[in-house]
This record gives structure tokens, C-alpha cells and sequence, in this order.
């Protein structure tokens, strides 16, 4: 096999099937298959995919290298500084710089069929000393083996690692704003139908303008209807009612167009570069500001 010198191409196989090299790229199956499953939103199950990453990225890339023409003693050292260093270094500014993170999953997204994507985290960089450490000490073990034996292992261990950077679990979708509310504070409070930290804004003019926000545990959640001065309010499909003092319902808000098929692809459209996500087409709660005299409802916007 044409590539680096022979004892070059035997030390990146032999990294790329060492016991910890092997056991980084199981532990990412094992976390994307599993323990995200068993503890969704942790912080360790997110910090654990991007060490078993690291770990395995870099001998894997220099493998991969060492499968070129390449005979100068310039270009194998450039080629192992590049998967030792420069990888690492990009996967920084990938958690750093939205320009290359987005750059970054768009090609994963294309190789992966669709399925890739991350949030923008540069917390995710503070596990990079520790992986390329594991990762430079594997580098400097004596390699073992034949060196046939050692790169048709290495070739499996590449397919299997190659799958496992790109075939990761798909993060969940993000589905809008669906529940609106007023907080013990008299904020309006605004969230995702989990109410998780990925979408939580707060706002003290009665909606008008927002900001991130992390409420107290005390919430007045909306629902379908809701009391106020001037009368029961009511979600009906698209359409938001108020009961008149005819006992009739009449429609004193309507999205009906805003939730047409046109203007739903054209959210489609205007937000691929949040990855997986559910374009609402209802209405999903409504809560009255008393301060403001405002009614907040969610479109799953």
C-alpha cells in the first residue's frame, strides 16, 4: 500500500486500534444511543460526546493521511501536525465562530443525510486538553502487531469511526414558543412545551419587547382560555375568541394566514440554519398581562 514510510503508517493504524482509541468511539455510540436517551439535556452526556470525539478524531484523521502518496519527511510531519493540531484547533473555532459552525454542518448535514447538527457551544472546547492528551499519549505508545494486520484493522476502525462523527444522534427539534404565562414577579414568561433552557424569554412591557429569562419556579401557565376585565378568551384552531355579552364567540384575532401553507414554507425556508426543527401551524396557549392589559399568545414562533 503506497503512503507514508512503513513505520509511519504502522504508528497512526496502530493508534487508531489502540484499546483506548477503540473504546472512545464506543463510548459515543453508547451515549448517543443510550445515555442521552436515559438523561436528556445533561451536561456530562453533551461534555461526553465531545471527548470521545477528540480522542479518536485525531488518530483517525492521521490515518487517513497516511493512506497518500506522500514520501517527503515534510509533508508526514505536516500531515500528523495537521490532525494533532489543526484539527483540534478547528473543532475550537467550530464551537466558537457561528460562520464555521454553521460552514461545518452544512457538510455534515449533506454527508449525514440531514441528520447533523449542534448548537453553537464554546463550553464544548474546554474538553479538547483533555482529549488531545489522551490522544498524543495513545500516539506515543510503541506500536504492536504486524503492520498488514494493524491497517486492515485500522481500515475497519476508520469506517466505524467515520460513521460514529457523522451519524450522531440528531438533537432534538426545536418546536417555538408554546407556552406563555406570567411569573410570580408580573413578567410575561415565554418557553418551549417543555420549558426547557433552549427557549426561555421573559417580558416586563407586556410583550412588546423580549430578553432571555430565567424564571422562578412560581408560573401562572396559559391554556386555551383565560379571564380577564374584558371578558373569557378563547384558542380556537387559529383563531383567538372572545365571549360577548350576547353569549356569542367572536373572533377578535385570527392567524389564519400567518399559518397558511404559503407562509408556513416560508418559515421552512427562512430557518434551515437551526437545524431540526416543527413550524407551528395553531395557536398553542394565551395569557392576560394585567399590568399591560395585553393578551400573549404562543404561535410556536
Amino acid at each position: 500500500m503506497a503512503g507514508f514510510t512503513h513505520s509511519l503508517r504502522r504508528h497512526c493504524a496502530s493508534a487508531l486500534t489502540h484499546p483506548v482509541t477503540v473504546a472512545a468511539v464506543v463510548v459515543l455510540f453508547l451515549n448517543d444511543a443510550l445515555f442521552k436517551s436515559l438523561w436528556p439535556d445533561s451536561w456530562i452526556t453533551g461534555k461526553l460526546s465531545d471527548l470521545a470525539w477528540v480522542v479518536f478524531a485525531s488518530p483517525l484523521l492521521a490515518f487517513v493521511l497516511s493512506l497518500f502518496p506522500i514520501r517527503r519527511l515534510f509533508a508526514e510531519r505536516a500531515a500528523i501536525i495537521t490532525a494533532y493540531v489543526g484539527l483540534p484547533a478547528l473543532y475550537a473555532a467550530f464551537n466558537t465562530f457561528e460562520p464555521v459552525h454553521d460552514w461545518i454542518l452544512r457538510g455534515l448535514s449533506f454527508v449525514a443525510g440531514g441528520t447533523a447538527g449542534t448548537p453553537l457551544d464554546p463550553s464544548d472546547s474546554l474538553v479538547i486538553p483533555f482529549g488531545l492528551g489522551i490522544a498524543v499519549w495513545v500516539w506515543r505508545r510503541r506500536p504492536v502487531g504486524s503492520e498488514k494486520l494493524r491497517v486492515r484493522l485500522a481500515l475497519l476502525a476508520a469506517g466505524v469511526a467515520t460513521f460514529a462523527t457523522v451519524a450522531t444522534s440528531a438533537p432534538p427539534p426545536i418546536t417555538g414558543v408554546r407556552s406563555v404565562g406570567v411569573s410570580e414577579d408580573g413578567a410575561i414568561v415565554a418557553a418551549a412545551n417543555d420549558g426547557g433552557d433552549r427557549l426561555q424569554f421573559g417580558s416586563r412591557d407586556g410583550g412588546l419587547t423580549w430578553e432571555p429569562y430565567y424564571w422562578p419556579p412560581n408560573i401562572a401557565w396559559g391554556g386555551e382560555t383565560t379571564e380577564t376585565p374584558r371578558g373569557s378568551f378563547l384558542i380556537r384552531n387559529a383563531d383567538v375568541l372572545v365571549l360577548t355579552v350576547d353569549g356569542d364567540w367572536l373572533v377578535v384575532y385570527s392567524a389564519a394566514y400567518l399559518l397558511g401553507e404559503e407562509n408556513v414554507w416560508v418559515q421552512e425556508q427562512t430557518t434551515t440554519r437551526f437545524g431540526p426543527r416543527e413550524i407551528g401551524t395553531k395557536l398553542y396557549s394565551i395569557a392576560f398581562d394585567v399590568r399591560s392589559g395585553n393578551l400573549i399568545v404562543a404561535l410556536g414562533l
